[in-house]
């Protein structure tokens, strides 16, 4: 189980569109990354907490529409560097919370979502307004968690 953030890049043009590769990369190599296979790896941050992260697109493709940060012990290095992914590449951040905001790094992003977007649309500005919007579906995510975690670990009833 994972709290999941999605990077994704939308264009008036090209509904998603690619990620510009060589920023992402650059972002991302300033950390001890560990390949895990074709499309995944670890990246484990300074301060020791890590993160799993996906990067690809559609099956079958070779484009690099979309980045996916499957979280499962939430650090501020983590969320620093989600911010960063998301500012070089001009993306938008997705994360698997209440309502599904759409984090908007850049205003200017709002001009390339689809017309038919639905999905409530936040405008983010800093690392720092990153990790206090996530701070909340972090903490409802673990807490589901716990609460699945939990009820397996208890004894079944007596008969």
């Amino acid at each position: 189980m994972s709290f999941d953030i999605f990077l994704l890049k939308f264009s008036k043009a090209d509904t998603v569109c690619e990620l510009p590769q060589d920023a992402f990369q650059q972002v991302i190599q300033r950390h001890k990354v560990q390949p895990a296979s074709e499309h995944f790896c670890n990246i484990h941050l300074e301060d020791g907490s890590s993160v799993e992260l996906y990067t690809g697109g559609t099956p079958n493709s070779t484009r690099f529409t979309s980045a996916t940060f499957y979280i499962r012990g939430m650090s501020d290095s983590i969320v620093r560097l989600i911010f960063e992914c998301a500012k070089a590449t001009g993306g938008v951040l997705i994360p698997t919370m209440d309502q599904n905001p759409c984090i908007l790094i850049d205003t200017s992003q709002r001009d390339e979502l689809p017309p038919d977007f639905k999905q409530p649309l936040v405008e983010c500005r800093s690392a720092d307004d990153l990790i206090r919007l996530l701070r909340g579906g972090y903490q409802a995510w673990a807490q589901y968690r716990d609460q699945i975690v939990h009820a397996h670990d208890k004894p079944p009833p007596a008969n």
